[in-house]
């Protein structure tokens, strides 16, 4: 096999082949790795550093076109390191990650949108970005079939879509917190930790620019401070667990959070009703429409009984081109202002694929399939089985044949 850059991952041990980890990453906290060991070395001395373009939210268009520019020279060098490493002998084989479509997605779809709507006094080199992108990755990817052989079979996968949409974090606290769902402790009563003193008397614009500055590790201490010591846990029923965009409400359950109050059962089943009809009466007054798109349960996803790790209940807000800056519910009016984070895009559930090859049938649009069915997939045309616990099922109707079995296992890319 020959990985490189998966996502956010580190190789495994006992695979033959190479392995390149977090080379140009999505996410720079993570230490490039590489199996064998001597490998980052080896590419540090052919090609310099790793690199990484970061995106940055809160960019001007000088700063969009320094990160375009960026991630496209970035695509170009890991092309190269890519034709290097599979060149060199035949893989079996071959997954390659390509983050900068995210990236650039993220940095840039303020820009394609603004190409739609407005013809004059137009950046072409933003507006044309994410497009340019995809068409580096295309190249990089046709430059990279030319040195394999014999003729592999291809898919081109983007796990997750791109829409228009802003973080809703403040609003599910707001739900919360206006609802009577999460009751506040008095402030004469609260046992507050320096930490929350602090925040309590810096006001909230020059907490988002203090926080800007602040390392990852410290947010969250903030973070986890102000949700454990702010909170009537004596009095509340339900509590959001701090997101961006998808809502996580999870109810203060008895027996399964710290002083849980909310009894497993009829009361259980009886507050997700109350809160689900609730979110259902959420209205965003700039467009008159429903504030919430679906509100799922995760006991009719993943079991019948309460899970100890996840929310209990996935709240899907109705994505907008403008931060929902008000939402108005019956009993009160949800307010979200100041926040420290305002990317305008969002991962949507839908990405596509697109395959390839000598084993691959040419049968046009597919409609849309399972993700889960690409693996067991993937190995049943390299004539492997899959294992007994994966719940996908292999996409036969896009296989021109069979496999045997008796024959090489055919080229994955």
């Amino acid at each position: 096999v020959a990985i490189i850059d998966p996502s956010e991952s580190r190789p495994l041990k006992g695979l033959s082949g190479v392995q390149l980890a977090n080379w140009a990453p999505h996410n720079a906290r993570y230490q490039t790795h590489s199996i064998p060991a001597h490998l980052v070395n080896d590419l540090r001395e052919r090609f310099g550093e790793p690199t990484y373009v970061e995106e940055d939210v809160n960019s001007d268009a000088e700063g969009d076109r320094r990160i375009l520019r960026g991630l496209l020279e970035q695509i170009e060098r890991k092309g190269e390191i890519c034709r290097y490493l599979v060149g060199r002998e035949p893989f079996d084989l071959v997954a390659v990650t390509f983050f900068e479509t995210h990236s650039g997605g993220h940095q840039l779809l303020k820009h394609a949108w603004l190409g739609e709507e407005c013809t004059l006094a137009l950046d072409t080199e933003l507006s044309g970005g994410v497009k340019a992108i995809y068409r580096a990755v295309d190249q990089e990817l046709g430059r990279l079939l030319e040195v394999l052989s014999p003729e592999p079979d291809v898919f081109v996968i983007s796990n997750v879509g791109l829409i228009e949409d802003y973080p809703n974090r403040v609003l599910g606290e707001a739900f919360c917190r206006e609802l009577g769902y999460q009751v506040p402790v008095e402030i004469a009563r609260r046992p507050e930790s320096r930490l929350a003193r602090a925040r309590r008397w810096i006001p909230p614009s020059v907490r988002q620019r203090i926080s800007r500055h602040l390392s990852r590790d410290m947010r969250e201490r903030l973070l986890a401070d102000h949700f454990r010591t702010g909170t009537d846990w004596s009095r509340t029923t339900a509590f959001p667990v701090p997101s961006l965009y998808t809502g996580f409400l999870r109810v203060n359950l008895r027996g399964r959070e710290p002083e849980g109050i909310v009894d497993p059962g009829a009361d259980y089943r009886a507050l997700l009703d109350r809160l689900r009809g609730d979110l259902e009466q959420l209205i965003d007054p700039v467009s008159g429409r429903p504030a919430v798109r679906r509100v799922d349960r995760v006991t009719d996803l993943f079991g019948e009984t309460p899970h100890p790790a996840l929310p209990d209940l996935f709240v899907e807000w109705e994505p907008t081109r403008y931060l929902k800056r008000r939402v108005v519910h019956p009993r009160a009016v949800l307010v979200q202002e100041d926040l420290d984070y305002e990317r305008g895009s969002h991962h949507s559930r839908e990405g596509f694929v697109a395959a390839a090859g000598p084993g691959v049938s040419r049968l046009g649009d597919r409609g849309e399939i399972d993700v889960l069915d690409l693996a067991p997939t993937f190995l049943a045309l390299m004539n492997e089985a899959a294992p007994a616990d994966m719940t996908g099922r292999v996409l036969t109707d896009w296989m021109a044949k069979p496999g045997s079995g008796e024959s090489p296992p055919p080229r994955l890319a």
